[in-house]
This record gives C-alpha cells, sequence and structure tokens, in this order.
C-alpha cells in the first residue's frame, strides 16, 4: 500500500465522493485514502469487494469474504468506491 499520493491527486477532494448515498446491497470496492484518518480500515483489506449491509450514522457497514471469513467493516464513503455491474 502507497504512503503518498501522486502529485496530480492531491488538493482538493471531490465532493461527490462525500455526499454519495450507498444503498442497502451495493457492491462496493474498499480503497484506502491516506489523507482522511476517519474511517479507515486495516490495510490488508484495500482493495477488497465487498457489499454495502446498512448505514450507521455518517458511516457504512460493509461485508466481505476474507478467504472462508465472512469480515464486517465499519467505514466512512471517503474510503468506498462504487462498483457498476457489467452489462451483456
Amino acid at each position: 500500500m502507497k504512503t503518498k499520493k501522486k502529485i496530480r491527486a492531491k488538493g482538493k477532494k471531490s465532493l461527490s465522493k462525500y455526499f454519495y448515498e450507498y444503498k442497502p446491497g451495493e457492491k462496493v470496492a474498499l480503497v484506502l485514502d491516506i489523507s482522511e484518518p476517519k474511517g479507515k480500515f486495516s490495510k490488508r483489506f484495500h482493495g477488497k469487494t465487498g457489499t454495502i449491509e446498512r448505514k450507521q450514522g455518517r458511516a457504512y457497514v460493509v461485508k466481505f469474504l476474507n478467504g472462508k471469513v465472512l469480515k464486517k467493516i465499519i467505514t466512512t464513503p471517503e474510503h468506498l468506491k462504487p462498483i457498476k455491474a457489467k452489462r451483456k
């Protein structure tokens, strides 16, 4: 995992990332944003894919499989990225 951003990724963050509303059952990717300390999860889960279980305050509960074990993480929307379904 990287510990700093690329030069073009620095600066203001897009507000759409903060205000995006996830629905329960929606697929998301866990992407660790190093510039945002709140809602961080362990770096071993970076890049995993999970589903939104519910909203808890400002954060979301995401469940995913880590090997054969079902894990749940509470994280803020800055660390989530929506996954779009492929069309046939």
